[in-house]
């Protein structure tokens, strides 16, 4: 969960500079869009994904079996 929250942070951290620098921050000169297009991809890895990072911590604070139905 806590690698979810930082991702989540990060990307909204790169996405006010992209604000700030305008429609310049995604030319192929600016080393920003690089930031940013190698952020996006390493945030839909599977670890960060919140929605299953928020399952598989519950059911450890509930002491469930990973898959184990209620």
């Amino acid at each position: 969960m806590d690698a979810a929250l930082a991702a989540r942070c990060l990307r909204q951290a790169v996405r006010h500079l992209l604000t700030a620098l305008g429609s310049a921050g995604f030319s192929t000169g600016c080393p920003v869009q690089r930031v940013w297009r190698d952020m996006e991809v390493a945030l839909s890895h599977a670890n960060i994904v919140p929605d299953p990072n928020r399952e598989a911590c519950g059911r450890a604070l509930l002491d469930l079996a990973d898959g184990a139905a209620g």
